[in-house]
């Protein structure tokens, strides 16, 4: 069965910020981990811990931009896969939530990466 565009732009998109981090000399250690009904695009290690990146792509920003499109239902299930994570590794005791957005057409996208994008503090209200 063909994958729909819409998916296949956003594996094209998480392959993207993959190469951006390792030309950034950042490790990854793992993509597309899961937990349950919630999945994190990309878990790098960070100096004190770990960070859990949600990857988002947009062709253009007419309908707003990509990183405006981490919802806090979002927000709510990469905490909870983080907190999993969190379990299963317990050398990473620190942690964040970063966002990269990739914007454009795939010849010539442009890669913002956004660390600290949101906190898990702040996840009491939803």
């Amino acid at each position: 069965m063909k994958k729909p565009e819409h998916i296949k732009s956003g594996i094209w998109a998480e392959e993207k910020a993959c190469e951006y981090l390792k030309h950034e000399n950042i490790k990854i250690l793992q993509k597309n981990w899961r937990h349950k009904h919630a999945e994190i695009d990309i878990i790098i290690e960070t100096k004190r811990g770990a960070a859990f990146i949600e990857v988002k792509y947009r062709k253009n920003s007419f309908f707003g931009e990509a990183s405006m499109a981490v919802t806090p239902l979002k927000i709510k299930k990469m905490q909870e896969a983080a907190e999993a994570f969190m379990i299963q590794f317990k050398q990473y005791e620190e942690i964040r939530f970063d966002i990269i957005t990739v914007t454009g057409e795939k010849d010539k996208a442009e890669i913002l990466y956004f660390r600290d994008a949101f906190f898990p503090d702040n996840l009491g209200r939803y």
